[in-house]
Order: C-alpha cells, then structure tokens, then sequence
C-alpha cells in the first residue's frame, strides 16, 4: 500500500514514494532485500521509493498505537492484495478509536489496464518463489536478516522511529512521527 504524502495527495517535489509491504512470515527480510534492490533500479531513472514499513502476516497487529499510525493506516492506498489489506485494517481497529470516522475501506487506484506480463517473466517469478520457499530461502532469509540488524546497530539507525525485528521492518529514522505529533500537538495549544 501507499502510505505518507502520495496517499494524503500532498507531495512535494522531489519527495520520496512510502509504502507498507506484507510478507509470508519467515521471508520479511529477503523481501526487503529484493525491494532494495528495485528501489535502486528505480532511483537511476529518477524515482524515490522508500518501503519503510514492513511486517509479515504474524505481525499484522502494529506494535505502535498513536494518532500517526491512525492516520497511515486511515490513508494508506492499497496497489496489491486488497484482501490483505482489509486484515491490515481489521487488525488494527484500535485505529478507529481516533479517527472513528474512517471506516471507508479504501479501493485501489483505478487506472490504465496494464498488459499481462509475458511468460518469461511469470516463469522467471515462479522460479524465484519457489527457491525463495524453499531451505535456501530460509538460509537467506536469516543471513539477510542477522546482516541488517548487525549493520544498523553499528551505524546507530536503531535509534529514534526505526525498529527491527523478525516479523517488521520500521526504517522510520527521520523522526518525521515525532516532528508530525509534535506540530499537531502545539495546533491544539494555540486553538
């Protein structure tokens, strides 16, 4: 899903393009690192993709409970999996309770059809799901996932928003959370 300022329709130039990811448990990691990947091809023709939030199925629950994560959740356009995306929000009813009146499910965007991908590309995407299934999967997958961390650590990137764990990957490291909350928070004082 799409999620930050693309979702809220108030993008500044130059800014990035957030989104959420949910993945098979056990894969969140090699997942990330394949979305690395295409975010890299991606910036070499001048696009910015950020997948700054990702958890697996066993973590559909969000650990963090504020009007922020409302909002993301309330806003969040969905590109896949829609059904996935209901169990997202219906995990996180908790959601509700500050913005009650967000109870619109929302629908993916509707644009060009897009031309079926040919069969190379579902064969080489069948192929890579299979291996990724299977114990070299999970090999890589826990390299992926211990190499990461470790990374983070000694950078010092799991301070602040950020946080890492098995079934999520939070890279929220700008603080824009906190900036957000804090800034709503003095609106309030000055009405």
């Amino acid at each position: 899903a799409v999620t930050g300022s693309l979702a809220w329709d108030n993008v500044d130039p130059g800014a990035d393009i957030d989104y959420l990811i949910v993945t098979e448990p056990n894969r969140l990691w090699v997942t990330r690192w394949l979305v690395a990947a295409l975010g890299r091809v991606a910036q070499r023709n001048g696009v910015s993709l950020c997948a700054n939030y990702m958890v697996s199925t066993r973590a559909l629950v969000l650990a963090e409970r504020n009007l922020y994560g409302a909002y993301e959740l309330a806003r969040m356009i969905p590109i896949a999996g829609l059904g996935m995306y209901r169990r997202l929000r219906r995990a996180n009813s908790w959601a509700f309770a500050y913005l009650p009146n967000a109870v619109e499910i929302a629908r993916p965007p509707m644009g060009v059809p897009r031309a079926a991908p040919g069969r190379a590309l579902v064969g080489i995407a069948r192929l890579g799901a299979r291996i990724l299934r299977s114990p070299v999967g999970s090999v890589l997958e826990r390299l992926e996932m211990t190499y990461r961390i470790r990374k983070r650590a000694r950078l010092g990137i799991e301070e602040g928003e950020a946080s890492y764990g098995v079934d999520w990957y939070k890279a929220h490291t700008s603080g824009h959370r906190q900036r957000a909350l804090a800034a709503f928070g003095d609106r309030l004082r000055d009405l």
